[in-house]
């Protein structure tokens, strides 16, 4: 049967109620189905449209992906989840990764197939299984590069078997032979630089490895013919694979990308963080080969870069600095689910020294059932026990500032520097725990804060003066701002 729809309800023409039948076939003449059937709904309530009932067809067949986010259904999803397991499963040996590991092993090698002069594995995952779809060279990376991490590790042949056999496809088969390197619907950073790292990791290995994966001298010179590749296009204006700087493009193509809008759209100089974590894979390996770190520390450098914005004093309109009057916790209980059944239900976590000196500050967060939020994972109780104990330990010093329309790509949790001598900050620090815009004033109101610093009121220039006799003349290491602090007198 390829498809089709069937009604079945109460009544003469459908059955009886008394004796109710389901039948798949024709209503009409009573005639059943013969043969196989490989899939069947029951859809109570609704008859599905003759395009639902096209277009489910296509999506069992892999000709459709059934949804208008292109990685619900794709193999990447599945494939990137199989990479990122197995690489913590080399870097822990953790035993359970290990087993589910073993089970996508048995499948990968019970699924993937000859494709002409190379092979192929399912593309395409519903509802109704998965289908051997469009050959994608970043599903072949990422399988291949999974295969590596479990064999450095556990020794599987099958693994090393798999891996050997994607990446002589993606060498010998796969290459574009217009642009270079490696394309799908479009030459994508994060999926050349998955080919490079399987190649590198396979030409080389990888610190700790338990097991030496067989090297063709092959896997180098594919290594360093891509890193060549990627190297021959770096530039600012497309097509290329990474900018001036050596930061990757989200693909090489010098086109806007709407394939998938409203859902995602891409730009043509666009760059996803995506991409840039993929590529330091590869900058990882290339220092390796070369002995050069730049551009691994460049990328490095890039990701790890703190979301900073300074405002000035000539930025701030306002600013007012303030103590948080409620004062600072030694003890954090989270009561979670039927506490007031079992008593047992709770999490707690204390500072015995400051309990000690000058008694219990507690607080108590409730999320037993009935309340706003509800916890029933013990863990989860404890672990939000201790992060707010951190948070309440020490008091905090909090400021309003009022500024102009700089602060309007602020995100709650960024990092603020301010600077304003007459408050005595230099570069100081906050995080935003609030925001408010004013359209028509185009002002941004910030409510920051950070743990409170406790530092010398008062101090002067240098000792022997007239004010000795009430400030502070010792330049303290714990006051970050000494230079700013106003001289008494």
């Amino acid at each position: 049967m390829k498809y089709g729809t069937f009604q079945y309800g109460a009544g003469n023409k459908y059955g009886s109620a008394s004796r109710p039948l389901f039948r798949v076939g024709r209503i009409d003449t009573g005639a059943f189905l013969n043969g196989s059937l490989d899939y069947a709904a029951v859809h109570k309530g609704r008859a599905m449209s003759a395009s639902e009932v096209a277009d489910r067809w296509q999506i069992i067949q892999g000709q459709m992906n059934g949804s208008a986010y292109p990685e619900v259904g794709n193999g990447l999803g599945q494939y990137w989840a199989f990479l990122r397991l197995a690489e913590y499963f080399f870097v822990t040996g953790n035993g359970a990764a290990g087993e589910i590991l073993t089970n996508w092993v048995t499948w990968i090698d019970t699924y993937g197939a000859p494709d002409g002069n190379g092979w192929k594995i399912p593309t395409l995952f519903s509802e109704y299984g998965f289908t051997y779809g469009a050959y994608d060279p970043g599903m072949a990376a990422s399988v291949a590069l999974g295969c590596l991490w479990i064999y450095l590790r556990n020794g599987d042949n099958r693994a090393a078997t798999w891996a050997r056999r994607l990446l002589d496809d993606l060498r010998e088969n796969r290459w574009d032979p217009e642009f270079g390197g490696y394309k799908s619907d479009y030459h994508y950073a994060w999926l050349n630089a998955l080919a490079i790292r399987a190649f590198g990791i396979a030409a080389r290995g990888a610190a700790g490895q338990a097991y030496l994966f067989p090297s063709l001298p092959e896997d180098r010179e594919h290594f360093d013919a891509l890193m060549a590749w990627v190297f021959a296009h770096a530039g600012d204006e497309k097509p290329n694979v990474l900018n001036t700087d050596l930061i990757p493009f989200y693909y090489s193509e010098a086109v806007d990308v709407w394939d998938n809008a409203p859902n995602y759209l891409a730009t043509r100089q666009m760059g996803t963080l995506e991409a840039v974590v993929a590529m330091a894979g590869a900058a990882l390996e290339h220092g390796k080969g070369s002995g050069d770190w730049a551009w691994w520390q460049s990328l490095l450098d890039f990701i790890l870069q703190d979301h900073l914005v300074g405002l000035t004093a000539s930025q701030i309109r306002s600013l007012t600095l303030a103590y948080e009057q409620a004062g600072p916790k030694n003890l954090v209980r989270v009561l979670y689910a039927n506490y007031d059944q079992d008593n047992t239900k709770y999490a707690e976590v204390r500072e015995d020294a400051t309990i000690n000196s000058w008694g219990e500050q507690t607080l108590d967060l409730d999320c037993r059932y009935g309340s706003p939020v509800v916890l029933e994972d013990p863990e989860v109780a404890q672990l939000l026990a201790s992060r707010l104990l951190a948070r309440l330990a020490a008091p905090r010093e909090q400021a309003e500032v009022e500024t102009w329309l700089e602060g309007v790509r602020l995100e709650l949790g960024d990092t603020v520097a301010l600077t304003s001598d007459f408050h005595g900050l230099d570069q100081d620090e906050f995080t935003v725990t609030g925001k408010d815009l004013d359209l028509a004033g185009r002002s941004m109101r910030l409510s920051l804060d950070r743990p409170l610093k406790t530092s010398w009121v008062w101090a002067v220039d240098a000792p022997g003066g007239a004010s000795d006799d009430w400030a502070i003349d010792v330049a303290s290491s714990f006051d970050d701002n000494w230079a700013f602090r106003a001289e008494a007198g």
